[in-house]
């Protein structure tokens, strides 16, 4: 168990993810 260094990786890898997410074309995400 790491605790808050667990953590203090895991937000800005979400935060990440997510902005991937948005930068990724539209019909990639859901097809129309």
């Amino acid at each position: 168990m790491m605790g808050k260094g667990a953590r203090a990786k895991t937000l800005p890898l979400a935060i990440f993810l997510l902005i991937l997410l948005y930068l990724l074309p539209s019909d990639a995400v859901r097809p129309s």
